[in-house]
């Protein structure tokens, strides 16, 4: 008896459609360059941590790895606001901490079996954290792709993928330049 890959995979003819090929691509170069667009130099003990995205991660080195406090002993509590008691804050709300807690959740294991600090900004933190929107960026992808199946042709889902891609790289240039 033969086994049906179709029914549980991507048939052939799905795999030769431009818009899934492009996806494909845009899967394989994320991880071919990922230590070029990385925006932290590990060596320099620098981490992905700054601005945005520590108000928005701070949550969860707070409630996992701090005990409650978001006073950091590693100098990140400088990008915190400072609350009414002199304590510091984060100005966002932590709607991205639930999105990035389960890459947290595999750096904290990384960090524990590499015997890394376990402060949540450790480098298996970092990069698990850097992943996690590569993940991110690659599900929004797939989702748009489905979304414009529904209302346009191959050739036009594919031109709008191409088009929304470049834009996120030039963005992601731009922010790792500027730093």
């Amino acid at each position: 008896m033969k086994f049906n890959f179709s029914k549980y995979f991507f048939s052939e003819a799905t795999l030769k459609k431009p818009s899934v090929i492009f996806l494909i691509f845009t899967f394989c170069f994320s991880f071919w360059f990922v230590d070029f667009w990385r925006p932290w130099n590990s060596s320099k003990d620098e981490s992905g941590f700054t601005w945005d995205a520590m108000h928005y991660y701070s949550y969860l080195p707070y409630k996992f790895c701090n005990n409650n406090s978001f006073e950091f002993n590693n100098g990140y509590t400088n990008f915190l606001a400072i609350g009414p008691k002199g304590t510091h804050l984060p100005k966002t709300t932590y709607g991205m901490s639930i999105l990035y807690s389960p890459f947290f959740a595999l750096g904290y294991k990384i960090a524990y079996n590499q015997k890394s600090p376990l402060n949540g900004f450790s480098e298996p933190f970092a990069t698990c954290n850097y992943w996690g929107g590569i993940f991110y960026v690659m599900l929004g992808l797939v989702i748009l792709r489905n979304f414009l199946k529904n209302f346009f042709n191959e050739i036009v889902t594919t031109i709008t993928l191409i088009i929304v891609f470049l834009v996120l790289c030039c963005f992601i240039i731009r922010y790792v330049l500027m730093k």
